[in-house]
């Protein structure tokens, strides 16, 4: 197991973003994908934890990288900072429990020192979570179909125990295939499976996307016929195709095309010249 954690340190002129740990094996190339995947949307109140799991080609080996992002007070009110810990795993050292409960067991924690990780010698404590066992079945079926799904968690529910209840219905190598995000928009690169709080900023983002399936899981589950590899977004969550103040991007867009289909079409029948 590696691990790295990016963070606030120090004080005053002496403080800034950077790397207070780093396992011996990490090369200068996982290390700056792994700061390059540290950032978050601080916020006030503190924006709650960030979760993610990925599969990453690191150095030529398939690895597991879970990540958990924290905001931490920084050196001022104005300038909060945050702690990004990253641990990297090889296939042979994934414990059954899988990536959503190890992190929604907060395994990694919100301060750093001189002690290493160590993966926890028995499944961790979970948060519950009152999820109908209908939308664990829908969601846990359009991950296997690897079908992209942002799931729109209601007040009452945390993100992190969602997924955790979700994993928990698979088989333990299927898992290690869920990647996820949790409370984040940014850096979705390979996460197939995202939970926010649906009142949130991440949530605006993500169901603006327009990318798969959004699920506000507030709402009944889908019936038993519905099939959970679509790729559709759900009309409660209309996609924003336009600025506030502007026209539509899309019409826009196809008068621009409009244009230049014109202008091509008259330069090749001579009105523009000989």
């Amino acid at each position: 197991m590696l691990e790295l954690i990016h963070a606030w340190a120090g004080t005053g002129a002496e403080g800034g973003f950077r790397t207070v740990r780093r396992s011996p094996g990490i090369s200068d190339g996982t290390a700056a994908l792994l700061v390059d995947r540290s950032g978050m949307d601080v916020s006030d109140p503190p924006a709650p934890p960030i979760i993610a799991y990925r599969l990453l080609q690191l150095d030529g080996v398939p690895t597991a990288v879970l990540s958990r992002i924290v905001q931490t007070p920084g050196p001022s009110p104005a300038r909060p900072g945050r702690l990004a810990h990253h641990v990297v795993l090889r296939p042979d050292e994934r414990p059954e429990c899988g990536p959503a409960a190890l992190l929604a067991g907060v395994w990694l924690p919100d301060r750093w020192d001189d002690t290493p990780t160590i993966l926890p010698a028995g499944p961790p404590q979970v948060p519950p979570c009152e999820l109908d066992s209908a939308w664990v079945d829908f969601v846990s079926k359009r991950v296997a179909s690897r079908a992209s799904t942002t799931l729109l968690v209601p007040p009452g529910l945390e993100p992190a125990a969602v997924l955790a209840a979700v994993s928990a219905g698979m088989q333990a190598d299927a898992r290690w295939d869920m990647t996820f995000m949790c409370n984040g928009f940014r850096n979705l690169d390979g996460v197939l499976l995202r939970a926010v709080p649906v009142d949130c900023l991440a949530a605006e983002h993500l169901a603006n996307a327009g990318e798969g399936m959004a699920l506000p899981l507030a709402g009944p589950p889908p019936s038993a016929q519905a099939d959970p590899s679509d790729e559709i977004t759900t009309p409660d969550i209309p996609l924003r195709l336009e600025d506030k103040d502007g026209p539509p991007v899309l019409l826009v867009t196809l008068a621009i095309l409009a244009l230049i289909a014109l202008a091509a079409a008259a330069w090749s029948l001579g009105v523009f010249g000989p």
